[in-house]
């Protein structure tokens, strides 16, 4: 059986460490990330991740269900953060951020290893 932690990410840090350890009682096997279209930054997903020590089942990013959950990939995420925090110097564009990913495909894939995002 699936047993989704739902998080939401306009929480902050110590509200979703308190939430991971509070519930982790209850044996979830993957976290739900709600409201990322309101978070302050896309890295809150990794941040949310890593402090709930489990695999991204979905996230959410607004609020017309079903079509704004998206399951999560290594690549997605990195693209969301690379967007809005790294200067590209092809102008931000989805491409160049993929391009990025790219480039660093071991990081990425290392990062996800380490946050669970992929075996």
């Amino acid at each position: 059986d699936e047993v989704h932690l739902v998080l939401s990410l306009t929480a902050g840090a110590r509200s979703l460490s308190t939430a991971a350890e509070r519930f982790h009682r209850v044996g979830p096997t993957s976290v739900l990330l709600t409201k990322l279209d309101e978070a302050a930054g896309p890295g809150t997903v990794l941040s949310a991740a890593r402090r709930a020590a489990l695999p991204i089942s979905y996230l959410t990013t607004g609020q017309n269900v079903p079509d704004d959950i998206e399951i999560p990939t290594p690549e997605g995420i990195a693209r969301r953060v690379l967007q809005t925090t790294q200067p590209s110097p092809v102008g931000g564009t989805e491409a160049s951020a993929a391009a990025y990913v790219r480039l660093n495909r071991s990081t990425v894939q290392a990062a996800s290893r380490r946050n669970r995002f992929i075996d």
